[in-house]
């Protein structure tokens, strides 16, 4: 059997696999199959070839644990106590990032910061990173804590798939080859968000630098006035108001910004009634 007949033979029977495959299963298929030529390439000291191949079959075993969440969270959803809890769990987080970030433009401009609501809501959409990284660690917990009980739980719930009292409440879908995908998933997930994780922690520190001077832009250039009523020594500045008697004075200096709390003088005076002339 020549070398083409063998490939031809394999291409045929992956073919035959990939329509028993569900969506998750087929990225975790793809996924390991891209692991033997990244080992080839290796070998070969083809150090580029090897990264892209690692980095997209880390890519497609990512996109597989996703699918299995999506699926999971569509199962969840249709139940009237997941959506209970999903609601519970969206209105947490939102509660959480929204007093993170409201902390965050405090701290950026060192002065009351409860006026600012733009820039706290954008600052929050700029923390969802760091949620997704925290959902991952907690993820990731939980496989090494539950993990030795998975295959246990996973062949019961198949078991109970085909029951007719206890069917309904099973929510792992139905898959080809589950035994195979189970010790998958138990050497997948941990191996891709355990990198995962790692690759963030070591991104948190440089992003939280990022998330502080996109804040500070965006408090200069979109939350700051050019023109209030009050009086600004420096044309190049711009005004907060914070109350009445009070607002913050921005300042751009090249590319730093700078915010310095004072006294509200307003532009426009109270002509005063002289006494004098009243008489």
């Amino acid at each position: 059997m020549s070398f083409k007949q063998l490939l031809t033979i394999l291409f045929k029977k992956s073919q035959t696999l990939c329509k028993n495959l569900n969506r998750s299963q087929k990225f975790f298929f793809f996924g390991t199959i891209l692991i033997f030529p990244t080992l080839v390439f290796y070998i070969l000291s083809m150090s580029k070839a090897s990264i892209a191949f690692i980095c997209f079959s880390f890519l497609l075993l990512l996109f597989g644990i996703i699918s299995d969440l999506l699926l999971l969270y569509g199962k969840v959803w249709d139940t009237f106590i997941g959506k209970g809890i999903i609601l519970i769990s969206y209105a947490m987080c939102t509660t959480i990032s929204y007093a993170l970030a409201s902390q965050l433009v405090n701290d950026v401009i060192a002065f009351d910061s409860s006026k600012l609501t733009n820039s706290i809501t954008f600052t929050s959409i700029l923390l969802i990173p760091v949620f997704i990284l925290g959902f991952s660690f907690l993820l990731f917990i939980g496989i090494f804590i539950f993990g030795q009980f998975y295959l246990i739980i996973a062949s019961t719930l198949e078991n109970l798939k085909d029951d007719e009292c206890f069917n309904l409440m099973t929510i792992v879908p139905k898959e080809c080859y589950p035994k195979a995908t189970f010790i998958s998933r138990l050497i997948i997930y941990p191996l891709v968000i355990g990198s995962f994780l790692s690759f963030g922690s070591d991104m948190m520190p440089a992003y939280g630098k990022r998330v502080e001077s996109w804040t500070k832009w965006f408090i200069y250039n979109l939350e700051a006035v050019k023109h209030s009523r009050c009086e600004i020594k420096n044309n190049d500045s711009k005004v907060i108001v914070i109350n009445e008697n009070e607002i913050v004075i921005a300042t751009k200096n090249n590319d730093s910004y700078m915010f310095t709390p004072a006294i509200c003088i307003p532009r426009i005076k109270s002509n005063t009634i002289d006494k004098q002339q009243s008489k």
